[in-house]
């Protein structure tokens, strides 16, 4: 074939530019053309970290998605008490009662308030062990439903620190040891009877007995818990339960083992026994208080 043919001539200019690029590279058509060796794929990764990390400099800190708002986050390691109210919490059968937000004391004695009780380890089991079935439940917004007639304790516990309240669930008709009045006897035909007087309810005269029901406790060192039911018993045999401690008395045996204050809340003390006795309107009863170590 010529090279004026015109089918060798279109061939020939289309293999040109590549004969001069490969010529270039020795001395002919150009220019040569540099050769670069590619960037390893870890070098590439790091070149875009970087780019990020500068970029991240300049545009200042940011927020990690997955950190959780500051209100909802506790240091447990800070906080050295707990306080829940009311303190002993009392609910009729049937009846529903909430807690207060729970106080928090941090180390330095700066507080705030929980409403979120899930942040919490949040317990409520019956005060004796013989008793089946719960005496009171409690709801994850702090709301106390009371079952039975007895007496439950609940445990609020944050980390290392624990702190405990009695829960006292009453009788929805009876509340109190109230005494049902004497009725005034019908007049006789032949005389007119002075009628028999109304008694004074929680006299010393028509109270036969009390009791207290868990009727021993046991604790550790350091620990507190607060006394039952007191079970007032009448004269007629009638029984209710006391809920207004401000008239009762305690007396304890050896204040060294343990005290107790006006609301009937226990304290250990040192090891050993002990026995308290309580007293109301003249009539009285001891239980045991054991404190055993840690």
């Amino acid at each position: 074939m010529k090279p004026n043919h015109p089918t060798f001539s279109k061939r020939f200019r289309s293999v040109m530019p590549l004969a001069c690029i490969l010529a270039g590279l020795i001395s002919g058509c150009g220019t040569p053309i540099p050769v670069t060796t590619p960037e390893s794929t870890d070098a590439r990764l790091s070149k875009i970290e970087k780019d990020l990390q500068d970029l991240a400099a300049r545009i200042g800190p940011s927020v990690s998605p997955s950190a959780a708002p500051a209100a909802a986050t506790l240091d447990a390691n800070r906080v050295k008490a707990l306080r829940v109210k009311p303190d002993p919490v009392t609910v009729k059968v049937g009846a529903k009662t909430n807690l207060d937000p729970i106080l928090l004391v941090m180390d330095n004695d700066e507080t705030s308030v929980v409403t979120n009780l899930s942040l919490l380890d949040v317990s409520l089991k019956n005060l004796s062990s013989s008793d089946t079935g719960d005496v009171a439940t409690i709801d994850s917004s702090g709301q106390i439903s009371g079952i039975k007639v007895g007496a439950a304790v609940l445990t609020v516990k944050l980390g290392a620190v624990t702190t405990t309240v009695p829960v006292i669930v009453e009788s929805a008709t009876a509340a109190s040891a109230t005494p049902t009045p004497t009725a005034t006897p019908t007049p006789a035909a032949t005389a007119t009877p002075t009628p028999t007087p109304t008694p004074t309810p929680a006299s010393t005269s028509n109270i036969k007995s009390i009791a207290v029901d868990p009727e021993s406790y046991e604790l550790t060192v350091g620990g507190f818990v607060t006394v039952g039911q007191i079970i007032v018993t009448l004269a007629d045999d009638a029984q209710g339960f006391l809920s207004n401690r401000q008239n009762v008395t305690w007396d304890v045996a050896n204040t060294s083992v343990a005290t107790i204050n006006q609301g009937g809340t226990i304290t250990a003390v040192a090891v050993g026994e002990t026995t308290i006795t309580v007293s109301y309107q003249g009539v009285s009863k001891a239980f045991l208080v054991k404190v055993i170590a840690n």
